[in-house]
């Protein structure tokens, strides 16, 4: 409560069994969408599921996208 921190998450993996904790996390970016800019990429498509996400290599376009621009320090980025 009180802490507007605003988090980008990009998580890149080979396949989508590789994601650790997807429910959670995606649950927890619909809970706070002004908190958290969730996205995931995946080495190829599942064929199992739809995908929203990105397929190849993070890269520099990916991270403009889904990156929050940095405001003083109260924005933290993950990859």
């Amino acid at each position: 409560p009180g802490d507007n921190t605003q988090i980008s998450l990009i998580d890149s993996n080979h396949s989508f069994g590789d994601i650790l904790m997807y429910e959670e996390l995606v649950q927890f970016a619909k809970d706070n969408p002004n908190q958290l800019k969730l996205w995931f990429a995946l080495s190829s498509k599942p064929d199992d599921r739809e995908w929203s996400y990105s397929v190849g290599h993070l890269d520099q376009k990916m991270m403009e996208d889904h990156f929050y621009l940095p405001e003083g320090d109260k924005v933290g980025t993950f990859l």
